[in-house]
């Protein structure tokens, strides 16, 4: 498994959500490999196949199990919400930064 990326170290708000949200597949993609015990390359095979109809059976053949589908949905809701909240912790230190820069502006021109 790959190396955990480090936090942003800018304070630059766009630029800690665009690291977040470009890391965000990567990381979706290593907890999926993970919870369902596949390679990289079984990952991407599972995304390019189609569910379709045997022509034996006339029964649908599904590329993701039930059990896949309810462990992948699980793994995207937690990473959504982990999302939203390093969004939100971002914006709260953003704030902080700029109070503080114009407090330091505040000070100086007085």
């Amino acid at each position: 498994m790959a190396k955990r990326p480090k936090k942003p170290r800018t304070k630059n708000y766009l630029a800690n959500l665009h690291l977040l949200t470009t890391r965000f597949p990567v990381l979706f993609r290593e907890r999926v490999c993970i919870e369902c015990k596949w390679s990289t390359p079984t990952f991407y095979r599972k995304t390019k196949l189609q569910d379709s109809i045997s022509t034996k059976t006339d029964q649908v053949e599904m590329v993701l199990s039930n059990a896949e589908m309810e462990k992948i949905e699980g793994i995207m809701s937690e990473m959504l919400i982990m999302l939203n909240q390093k969004q939100r912790i971002y914006a709260r230190r953003h704030k902080t930064v700029l109070d503080t820069l114009q407090k330091q502006l505040d000070h100086a021109t007085a």
